[in-house]
């Protein structure tokens, strides 16, 4: 469910960035790395992000070793601690972080725009990028965190539902792997592993820049130069391959609870699909809406069954996702998930109604803040704009394309997306586990 919301948040505030339609320059460094940049002198505040194509679809056959190589990006660098990096950057006020998923790893930082204590922070994250210690004692350390994730993997039915649906829906793609590592690549991971990962995927060439604050072009540029100086160019990584469509499927995971976690869902879409503007409308009629849709109404309001219930589309490099979920009572599981299906049948033969478009529509483009909300929003946007490749009209023509849409255009993309012979359908609870049809 987070994820749904977290889709449309990010899209109400692309909204609302189209309309504040901020000039984003863009070019690309000395070495090769894309760079978006957008000056915003309403504050004295610079918002840098480094994105790479390093996130988990980039394991390999060591699963995990994307997510330990970015956490240890941050345990010391240039033979600095990680603890003397951490003063260091608290006593200028400077946030540094680090992030992963399945498409990108990122370092992220947040400044001062004095050009004194920016530059302490462009300092560090360039021995990151040319220095990195990963030290074995901090290798051994990160590793027992992640076995420790997988034990409270292991006591969440929610993420045990995401990750078996995950698995299901890319049983041979690199998506489909976990991307925390399980116990035995986890044990796999060495210094000598970590460093080959670094050495291929955090290179200048793959490479991708947004910055957002109170600088003007020529010091963003200087920025940029001094994040990469020494760095290796390196080459950008390979394309990932595409995605084969899963066959319709019912998995049944036992957990001892008295609530179900259930999940439906299927491939679907990549980043940028043309597609995206109707299908985003029309899931947000369908579940998007929380108890305003289709399904909160029929599963949630009139019957009772279910505490939650919801729809999202997840985009990616590659198809992401469609995924219909809910949580509710064990013994009404099989009453839910009949529910949920028919509910999303009748959807896509009649569409929406006039009423109810016109009122996703508005919701959409009427409910976004009146202003951006941090430069860190906005960098965040631009990470994905330059990660993906969208175009850098993306932001100003998202409610416009919003406002277009039609309940035809509407029925069309999700004929052409969402198939019922493609659909796996996920539920993990209590003995039983409902008892589906």
């Amino acid at each position: 469910m987070r994820i749904g919301y977290i889709v449309g948040v990010i899209f109400l505030l692309l909204g609302n960035f189209a309309d504040a339609a901020p000039k984003i320059d863009q070019w690309y460094s000395t070495n090769g790395a894309r760079v978006l940049f957008v000056q915003a002198e309403s504050l004295p505040m610079v918002d840098i992000s480094i994105s790479f194509a390093a996130g988990s679809a980039r394991d390999g056959e060591i699963y995990g070793l994307a997510k330990a190589t970015n956490s240890l990006l941050n345990e010391g660098a240039g033979g600095i601690s990680a603890t003397d990096i951490s003063k260091r950057l608290e006593q200028v006020g400077i946030k540094l972080s680090t992030g992963v998923g399945r498409d990108m790893a990122s370092i992220s930082m947040r400044s001062l725009s004095d050009k004194d204590k920016l530059q302490q922070g462009l300092e560090i994250i360039n021995l990151m990028l040319t220095k990195p210690d990963f030290g074995e004692q901090q290798i051994e350390r990160q590793k027992k965190f992640m076995r420790i994730s997988l034990e409270q993997i292991k006591q969440s039915p929610g993420k045990i539902a995401s990750m078996k649906l995950n698995e299901k829906l890319y049983p041979e793609h690199p998506y489909g792997r976990p991307a925390g590592g399980d116990e035995d690549t986890i044990a796999r991971i060495t210094r000598e592993k970590v460093l080959a990962f670094f050495n291929r995927y955090y290179v200048v060439t793959n490479a991708t820049v947004a910055i957002v604050g109170d600088v003007d072009h020529a010091r963003a540029m200087e920025m940029v130069e001094s994040i990469f100086s020494g760095a290796a160019l390196g080459e950008k990584a390979e394309p990932l391959p595409q995605v084969k469509s899963a066959k319709a499927e019912e998995v049944r995971v036992e957990f001892p609870s008295q609530q179900t976690h259930i999940l439906i869902g299927q491939n679907a879409i990549k980043k940028g699909d043309k597609r995206f503007p109707a299908l985003y409308v029309g899931n947000y009629i369908l579940g998007g809406g929380s108890l305003i849709s289709l399904l909160g109404e029929e599963v949630r309001v009139k019957r009772g069954l279910a505490y939650s219930v919801y729809s999202y589309f997840s985009t990616k490099q590659q198809r992401g996702v469609f995924v219909m979920g809910a949580q509710t009572r064990g013994s009404e599981a099989g009453q839910s998930v009949d529910v949920m299906r028919k509910v999303l049948e009748d959807f896509m033969k009649k569409g929406p109604t006039p009423e109810k478009l016109e009122a996703a529509k508005k919701n959409i483009t009427g409910s976004y803040p009146l202003g951006i909300a941090s430069n860190g929003d906005i960098v965040s946007f631009l990470k994905v704009i330059g990660f993906y490749d969208l175009p850098l009209d993306y932001m100003d023509t998202f409610t416009s394309k919003i406002e277009k849409v039609t309940a035809q255009d509407i029925k069309d993309a999700f004929a052409e997306v969402v198939k019922s012979e493609n659909m796996v359908t996920v539920l993990v609870g209590g003995e039983g586990v409902g008892g589906v049809k």
